[in-house]
């Protein structure tokens, strides 16, 4: 799918193609290294409010629906054991947007400093324009202060792009199975508290998810 309007002005920066993985075949590049710490399928069937990582960091998670347009019937934010753009046992975010800049987040604070890897699903642009434009805004801090994420910190699949520091844009068609709207981001140094925030900046009002994968760090 061709990119269109604000997605074509927005797209100036260059990023790596994704490389898909999944925790029980890392293979070397983008999260292929770190061994995995938090694997969502421990997670039972539902986000919880407080995970321990394999080296004893405990992460708290905090959801906020400001706008009310999470889908709290289907998907909401919840753990899926069923597959996902290459990838098993993702944790979903899914919304139904009112109005233009309608977003949800997850919140992780991490009880000790991590430099975490991970890769989002599904980041994309939906028919043509004429419904959802995933876009992906990532705040890591260490001690308040912001660890900005670089275009070589963020690898990007042929479905979406990076629009600046810290945030991606769906500019293409992504299904289920396909793994063009998978982007992997790895911090370049230790942050303590992470935001990943779905927002949809398009006028429409339609059902869009992503998936998030299991956390990784050394």
């Amino acid at each position: 799918m061709l990119a269109t309007g604000s997605a074509l002005a927005a797209a100036t920066w260059i990023a790596p193609s994704v490389l898909t993985l999944d925790r029980v075949s890392a293979a070397v590049g983008s999260c292929g290294i770190p061994p995995v710490q938090v694997d969502w399928s421990d997670a039972a069937g539902t986000i919880p409010n407080t995970i321990t990582a394999a080296d004893g960091t405990v992460v708290t998670i905090t959801r906020a629906d400001p706008f009310g347009v999470a889908n709290a019937g289907f998907f909401g934010f919840v753990y899926t054991a069923a597959p996902l753009s290459g990838f098993t046992h993702p944790i979903l975010m899914a919304m139904t947007n009112a109005s233009n800049g309608d977003f949800t987040s997850l919140t992780f604070s991490f009880s000790q400093p991590v430099a975490p890897c991970f890769t989002m699903l599904d980041v994309d642009f939906g028919n043509g324009g004429s419904s959802w434009e995933d876009t992906m805004i990532m705040t890591g801090t260490l001690a308040g202060t912001t660890v900005n994420l670089g275009a070589g910190d963020i690898a990007t699949g042929p479905a979406n792009t990076v629009i600046g520091p810290n945030t991606v844009l769906g500019i293409g068609g992504s299904g289920q199975t396909s793994t063009a709207g998978n982007v992997t981001v790895t911090y370049p140094s230790d942050i303590d508290t992470l935001e990943i925030r779905h927002q949809d900046d398009s006028a429409f009002t339609d059902f869009q998810y992503i998936g998030i994968h299991d956390l990784r760090w050394c």
